[in-house]
Order: structure tokens, then sequence, then C-alpha cells
């Protein structure tokens, strides 16, 4: 059901190269991985250039020109993307490993255009937290 879904993710991140790597491998980890990664720097100040290299062509990295915050990086990442589903995920948040998997499926089994997840397991390291 999933076979002609393609799939991006849309990671804006701005100072948080000690946090987005466990985004990243959450992305990686998917039981339906993405086709394509597109991780846009919003002009970060810290690591996050020289981390980020290590990755290599598994992701699209992408550096906004000028600080513009994270709703900007979000439309600098759909201005490149090339999938027909798009997929964001804030660069110090994971996903459960069938997160993709499940939505985009849902989303094709209701025609769903648009779909709107949310799951909090802990929030800031607190089992049990929530917004």
């Amino acid at each position: 059901m999933l076979s002609n879904a393609k799939i991006t993710v849309i990671i804006p991140n701005y100072n948080r190269s000690a946090d987005f790597q466990r985004a990243l491998q959450s992305v990686f980890k998917q039981t339906h991985l993405p086709d394509e990664i597109i991780f846009v720097d919003d002009c970060s100040t810290d690591e996050t250039s020289q981390v980020i290299k290590k990755y290599g062509d598994q992701i699209i990295y992408k550096r906004n020109a000028i600080n513009s915050g994270a709703s900007a990086s979000r439309n600098a990442g759909i201005e490149n993307t090339s999938g027909n589903y798009i997929a964001f995920l804030d660069s110090d948040d994971v996903w459960s490993d069938t997160k993709l998997e499940h939505q985009i499926h849902y989303m094709k089994l209701n025609g769903l255009e648009v779909s709107v997840t949310g799951f909090v397991a802990g929030y800031q390291g607190k089992a049990g937290g929530g917004l």
C-alpha cells in the first residue's frame, strides 16, 4: 500500500548539534524509510555544520542565508522536496520506529491529503510529562 508513496522528511535546525543526531537516527530506524531527508540549518553558530558532514549523501543539507526561524526553514525544505508526502520532524524530537508507515497507511486508507500526529512519551527527560 505504501509502494507509490514518495516520502520527504524535513528537519529544521538551529543550534541543536547536541540533539539533532537523535532525531536523524529515529528517521533512519523507520520501518518505511523516507525517500529523502532535507535538513535545513537556520544559520546555526554551534557545531551543526561539522556534525552534519558525517551523514554525507544520506541527507540533503540546506543552509538559510540568514537566520529566519523554524517556519521559514520548513518552507525552504518544502521548496526543495520531490516527495508527494512531507513529514516534519523538529531537530530535538524523535519518532517511534513505525511512525511513517502507520501515518502514510492511514492517510492512504482514508483518502487524506493532510494529517497531524502527536504523542509525548516524555518531555525534557521526565517520563509521563506532556505539553
